[in-house]
């Protein structure tokens, strides 16, 4: 019981440790972040043990404030994978859909030759106006995400972090061209670890929000 206290209490000063480290470096960050802004970058920085994802991150049309307004009134969030739903944080993860592994998202990415990604925000279209879509991993979503909201279906929030040499960095451009709410990491690099740092410091941040109000 000792040994596993004692482990318990080396793992928490690691993290304390770690976490002030990357509150550091991001305070020390030239580029002009709100304080929301920041929970998210430092929440980026320490997933990918990386301080150069600060040049990478985008935010555009005051996402974190729309998003834990999304959160507060319980919206939905769909993503493109599992495992990006799978990270997301507990408490919120009945909200969370993704169909990428549905039957009709099957039939639908052979019949219209779309990977199963895109296939899977397609068949989601009558879910996404107005709520949150987090692309962790498929370039091919954000294409299909750009071509859906052209047809007048546009969501509250996007979190784009699709990771790859081919397509990645243009599909987040779309993302980013489009006027909506959302966060990006741009160029080649992202993936699943940071789609779902960004979700979840913006449901971290929703929660205290209300318990604030709570008191």
């Amino acid at each position: 019981m000792k040994r596993n206290m004692s482990m318990t209490e080396a793992g928490n000063k690691i993290w304390e440790k770690s976490k002030a480290i990357v509150e550091d470096i991001v305070s020390k960050y030239p580029g002009s972040l709100s304080e929301h802004e920041r929970r998210v970058a430092e929440r980026v920085v320490f997933a990918n043990a990386d301080p150069s994802f600060l040049d990478l991150l985008s935010f555009k049309h005051h996402p974190v404030e729309k998003g834990i307004q999304c959160i507060k009134a319980g919206k939905i969030i769909i993503t493109d994978i599992e495992m990006v739903k799978a990270g997301i944080n507990k408490k919120y993860r009945e909200k969370v859909k993704c169909f990428v592994n549905a039957p009709k998202t099957m039939e639908m990415a052979k019949k219209e030759n779309l990977t199963r990604t895109a296939a899977g925000i397609r068949l989601a279209k009558e879910l996404i106006y107005d709520n949150i879509v987090v692309i962790g991993n498929s370039p091919s979503t954000c294409i299909e995400l750009f071509e859906v909201v052209k047809e007048g279906v546009k969501p509250a929030l996007i979190v784009a972090t699709p990771v790859g040499f081919v397509n990645a960095a243009e599909a987040k451009e779309k993302i980013l061209s489009m006027g909506i709410p959302c966060i990006a990491i741009r160029g080649s690099r992202g993936g699943t670890p940071s789609a779902v740092a960004i979700i979840n410091e913006i449901i971290e941040l929703s929660m205290e929000e209300e318990e604030k109000m709570a008191k």
